[in-house]
């Protein structure tokens, strides 16, 4: 296994993650813009898109663990890497990714728990840990634990809070075809749901956009399909994630996907990853350098 593994992977989630916060003040609180009525779109705050916005977030599962088996691939211009593994996730603690090429033998830990996160490579005993604020590339795009949890949950996430309760919901503005949007700042956010009976309010995708006037615009997409029951809720097992973003004049994109399998909600498992003695401390700034050549 290429030493590449560690720092390509922290690359991978580092785009991802950068491109679902605002360049700095996205965990301010959150402030309410008033906006005109069209035919198009419900007023925020409004009896129908209250209404509406209940029905999105009523689409999130019950469950308080989810542990499946997963695989994951990640794709750039210059490199494809796809690993098999073991997602574990449990409510407002912990977003754990195990990989392994065919299952066989973990070759890398990720782990985002409320506090910090962790990088394991387990083949050359390396890791990268620290605080969100401590990790640069996450402290400069504002990224906390409850944005990715959201992401990965399919479920609907507003910067500054930590869960979206019924006050929450008079923020977003719902538009015709199921379209959900919120403005913070040079950040728009929209989530993509269906307006079919049967799914109606689904959450199918969600779209994080940062404009900057100088770099242009760096987008996230990050699409659910494929959704199997999880009690009496639906859980999608096809994320695919798109990042789209421009540095000197050009596009770089990264894109992820992760399928799910084996679907359960086990709760035996420990929440916290001990790292040996054994491992070396790595700075997360200089694998990103030595990878960007900055």
């Amino acid at each position: 296994m290429k030493r590449i593994i560690l720092p390509y992977i922290v690359v991978a989630v580092a785009f991802i993650v950068s491109s679902c916060g605002s360049k700095k003040g996205l965990t301010k609180p959150p402030t309410t813009t008033p906006t005109t009525p069209t035919s198009t779109t419900a007023p925020i705050g409004s009896t129908q898109n209250i209404d509406y916005m209940r029905g999105v977030a009523d689409n999130a599962v019950y469950a308080n663990d989810i542990v499946a088996k997963i695989k994951f691939a990640v794709k750039t211009e210059d490199r494809d890497v796809s690993l098999d593994g073991q997602l574990h996730m449990r409510k407002n603690d912990v977003i754990r990714l195990q990989l392994a090429p065919l299952g066989l033998f973990e070759v890398a830990r990720i782990e985002f728990t409320q506090d910090e996160v962790l990088f394991m490579d387990r083949v050359h005993k390396e890791y990268i840990q620290g605080s969100y604020a401590d990790l640069a590339f996450l402290k400069r795009n504002g990224i906390d634990f409850y944005t990715l949890q959201a992401l990965f949950w399919n479920q609907l996430f507003l910067p500054g809070s930590t869960k979206i309760g019924e006050n929450e919901l008079s923020h977003f503005e719902v538009g015709n075809g199921g379209l959900v949007s919120l403005q913070r700042d040079k950040m728009k956010f929209e989530w993509t749901t269906s307006t079919q009976p049967d799914t109606r309010g689904r959450i199918t995708k969600a779209c994080a956009t940062y404009t900057d006037s100088r770099n242009g615009a760096s987008t996230l997409t990050w699409n659910y399909d494929a959704f199997k029951s999880m009690g009496s809720k639906f859980f999608p097992t096809k994320h695919h994630v798109e990042v789209r973003a421009q540095a000197d004049g050009k596009v770089k994109v990264t894109e992820l996907d992760l399928r799910l399998d084996k679907l359960s909600n086990d709760s035996d498992w420990e929440p916290r990853t001990k790292v040996s003695s054994k491992y070396d401390r790595m700075d997360a700034e200089s694998v990103l350098r030595k990878i960007f050549g900055g």
